[in-house]
Formats: C-alpha cells, sequence, structure tokens
C-alpha cells in the first residue's frame, strides 16, 4: 500500500511555461513522484529531475507527459523541473 508522504505539492500557481521552472518537492530522501498535466490544451510538458537534464543535448533524460495523462518514477532529488511545449499547461506534482 502506498500512502502519501507530505500529500499534494504544486508550485505557487500551478501553472508550467516554455521556460524551465524549478519545483521544490519539500522533502528529502527517496519517493515516489507523480507529474500530472491537467491541461486541455495539446501542449505536452516535458519533466526532468537534475538541472543538467534541462540542457538540449540531454533530451533523452526528459519525459513527456501529454494533456490530462501522468507519468510516475521514483526519485532522490530535492527538485524536479518542468516546461511546456507551447502556451502554459496545468500541472500537479505529488509524492507518495
Amino acid at each position: 500500500l502506498i500512502s502519501p508522504c507530505y500529500g499534494q505539492i504544486t508550485d505557487t500557481v500551478g501553472t508550467a511555461t516554455t521556460f524551465w521552472q524549478r519545483i521544490d518537492l519539500s522533502r528529502s530522501g527517496k519517493a515516489l513522484c507523480e507529474v500530472i498535466n491537467d491541461s486541455s490544451s495539446t501542449a505536452y510538458m516535458l519533466v526532468a529531475v537534475t538541472a543538467q537534464d534541462t540542457v538540449g543535448d540531454q533530451t533523452r533524460h526528459q519525459s513527456r507527459v501529454n494533456n490530462y495523462e501522468s507519468i510516475l518514477f521514483t526519485t532522490n532529488q530535492k527538485y524536479v523541473y518542468v516546461k511546456v511545449s507551447t502556451g502554459t499547461a496545468s500541472f500537479r506534482i505529488k509524492t507518495y
């Protein structure tokens, strides 16, 4: 059984832009994270778990999240980085 450790975590406005944004997960140690793209637009989000993965030549380390989809991953990083392909997208980040 997986239960939330810290509840839902979002950035202050819950909106991703076309620029990389760093989101503080407000926890330390290993955790299961979920990034949810709540946007109704066709824009997709990119997610990276280290600042180094946000660089253009590191796209193989970026995960794509289409609108109304989510991804789960385990990380021991303090931050998650998000950006959207065009315009803006509403999103949520949860840790378990």
